[in-house]
């Protein structure tokens, strides 16, 4: 825009001042506009940062401690991402007292199918286990993705010598005790398996080292759940006993061959019985003149089943009972 001054002269002052300020605000946007551009850079720097940053965290760690009054135990892990870093390792005693944990569903389970006799004099169990906070903030266990977890166990309070009474280092035995996998996939931890049976656990022999006189146990496992420590071939230990008389224990029994609540013959008998009940085979009975309580007495509490008794040689004395 054109005016004139005083004097009569044109000047263009406006159309400079909007010129100017139409420069200012071009300035300005392009100003914006690089430091939004900065910013969204630095942003996705800052992202990329704390992704790798928690990919490194991810595949660092490969041990894990747990510590209490018992025992001390280290995991380590062959395969440094099995494990999430954060999670936490839990060694958890499964006791008669335990609330969240079926102890005889486990003991059964042990005592199934097998000659050895489990309880709580020569078996320990111990539910070992990693815990996470998933993505919906719940705590839940979590088994390795791959590879095995090498545990060493050290016991505080002489647990393999006093409470399973191992003597030896080859008396002491470890098995898994697995949930079977539709169990397991319905609870967020073994903990929370309690309305279970035997049926319900799987036994698994387990290699394993250990040190009695060092109170020390190492194993590997692919997955975690209940794991027993125990001794194998229970035996007792002779006790002398002073004084002892065979005569004097079986008393008025050690003239007889067989003393039992009920007796069911499977053969020639050829000595004298003392039972409460007696079932017949219609073989003969008693003993024979081979024999130096030939004749002798026999004691029968009632015949149950069978044909008539039959003697080799009769007895001195019959006594049945009413």
């Amino acid at each position: 825009m054109v005016t004139e001054d005083a004097n009569g002269e044109a000047t263009n002052e406006q159309t400079t001042a909007t010129t100017d300020a139409g420069d200012e605000n071009a300035s300005s946007e392009t100003s914006n506009a690089s430091k939004t551009a900065e910013t969204e850079e630095t942003e996705k720097t800052d992202e990329t940062t704390t992704e790798n940053e928690d990919k490194e965290k991810e595949d660092t760690k490969t041990t894990y401690d747990y510590e209490d009054g018992s025992v001390k135990v280290t995991a380590t892990l062959s395969d440094v991402s099995a494990i999430p870093d954060d999670a936490e390792f839990v060694v958890t005693p499964v006791t008669k007292g335990s609330g969240t944990y079926n102890y005889q569903a486990y003991m059964d389970a042990l005592n199934a199918n097998t000659q050895e006799d489990y309880s709580e004099k020569n078996t320990l169990l111990y539910d070992i286990a990693f815990y996470h906070v998933d993505e919906n903030q719940k705590r839940v266990e979590v088994q390795p993705a791959d590879g095995s977890v090498t545990i060493n166990v050290s016991f505080k309070n002489a647990q393999l010598a006093d409470d399973i009474k191992a003597k030896e280092d080859a008396d002491v035995q470890v098995k898994h005790l697995p949930l079977i996998p539709s169990i397991k996939s319905s609870v967020d931890s073994t903990a929370q398996a309690t309305a279970i049976g035997a049926g319900d656990v799987q036994v698994e022999d387990v290699a394993a080292n250990a040190s009695v006189r060092n109170e020390s146990l190492t194993f590997s496992l692919n997955s975690f759940s209940v794991v027993a420590v125990t001794k194998t071939g229970e035996t007792l230990d002779p006790v002398a006993a002073n004084g002892f008389n065979l005569e004097t224990v079986l008393g008025a029994g050690n003239n007889y061959g067989v003393i039992a609540n009920s007796y069911s013959q499977d053969g020639d008998t050829e000595t004298n019985l003392m039972v409460g009940s007696y079932a017949s085979n219609a073989l003969d009975t008693g003993a024979s003149a081979n024999y130096a309580n030939a004749g002798g007495d026999d004691y029968i509490g009632r015949i149950v089943s069978g044909t008539p008794l039959r003697f080799k040689l009769p007895p001195d004395h019959i006594y049945l009972g009413g």
